[in-house]
């Protein structure tokens, strides 16, 4: 009897645990004409995304330059938004949107390599850089750098000095500007 039970959990477990299929997450985009495009999410790529029609499965691939912005919905209602954004350097990506208001907040994450020296050898280094955005709801994007980041934020803040004096005491650090954003957000 105890075996049963044993298996039972295991088989439960696996089927809350496991990670979701492509079939689960929904993807609704936005064409630049300002249609909503919805299929389940196959992949993204350079170039297209990749969806399967909600009812028939069959395959779609639409341009991302006939797309403005993309939302995953995922069992779990953790949604993830990507928006088309220029950057400052004039690169155009998708940045996935973690807060909107009256400051939107975007992050872009990309691996960097280096090489770095190590008791006579050169040792090949990656690391995951994080660089934040805020946008006051325009197309305009102040990059924001982790060396100056609150006296960055702080600038865009000045119309809830609550939060500003906390961001002047210690606790809050520079991972923490999605829960800085969304405070800011709400501040009345």
């Amino acid at each position: 009897m105890m075996h049963q039970y044993k298996i039972l959990f295991l088989l439960l477990s696996f089927a809350i645990y496991s990670p979701l299929s492509a079939q689960e997450v929904i993807c609704h985009a936005v064409s630049t004409k300002g249609d909503t495009i919805k299929g389940y999410f196959d992949k993204i790529t350079k170039k297209e995304l990749q969806l399967r029609d909600l009812k028939t499965k069959n395959e779609q691939s639409i341009d991302l330059e006939m797309i403005t912005m993309y939302t995953l919905f995922k069992k779990n209602n953790v949604n993830e938004t990507f928006v088309k954004l220029t950057l400052p350097n004039n690169k155009i990506e998708f940045l996935e949107r973690l807060a909107a208001g009256k400051l939107n907040l975007y992050i872009e994450k990309h691996s960097e390599t280096f090489q770095k020296p190590m008791r006579g050898k050169v040792i090949k280094t990656v690391r995951t850089v994080t660089t934040y955005y805020l946008s006051p709801g325009t197309d305009r994007l102040t990059e924001i750098q982790e060396t100056g980041w609150r006296a960055m934020v702080s600038a865009k803040m000045y119309d809830c000095p609550k939060l500003v004096a906390k961001l002047d005491e210690k606790g809050y650090q520079f991972k923490d500007m999605m829960n800085i954003i969304q405070e800011y957000n709400n501040c009345r």
